[in-house]
């Protein structure tokens, strides 16, 4: 798939490729294809029993 979504190529892509790309968007990541990993150290919840 280009940039834009459009298929390029014969026209013609599989369901494989469809799965396999959908989601990803690098123009969002700065040209990264897959979201950057997010590290944190604190998880909140809202009570004891949430845990």
């Amino acid at each position: 798939m280009a940039k834009d979504g459009s298929e390029q190529g014969s026209g013609k892509v599989g369901i494989n490729t469809r799965l396999a790309h959908s989601g990803n968007n690098p123009h969002d990541y700065f040209g990264f294809v897959n979201p950057p990993v997010v590290h944190a150290s604190t998880v909140l919840f809202p009570n004891a029993a949430a845990m």
